[in-house]
């Protein structure tokens, strides 16, 4: 069941969404529901990509290598 509802976005919003719907051939309404989908479903991580994981990853080796320094001079 399709409910009808209202909101209020910044210009520059409804610009970015009306790119995505000329860009994919899709409603509004189906860009829309598909965002909300798709933050409800991926981890962030998945959404931001393998530049995140990358970054993840080299941040917990710089901190493993933190705790080995530390250790040594206890």
């Amino acid at each position: 069941m399709k409910v009808k509802k209202t909101y209020r976005l910044e210009q520059e919003t409804i610009d970015e969404l009306e790119k995505l719907c000329s860009d994919s051939g899709k409603s509004a309404t189906e860009v829309i529901e598909g965002a909300i989908h798709d933050a409800i479903r991926l981890p962030d991580t998945e959404r931001a990509g393998e530049g995140w994981a990358q970054t993840v990853t080299a941040l917990t080796e710089q901190l493993a290598v933190k705790d080995d320094q530390i250790a040594s001079l206890g």
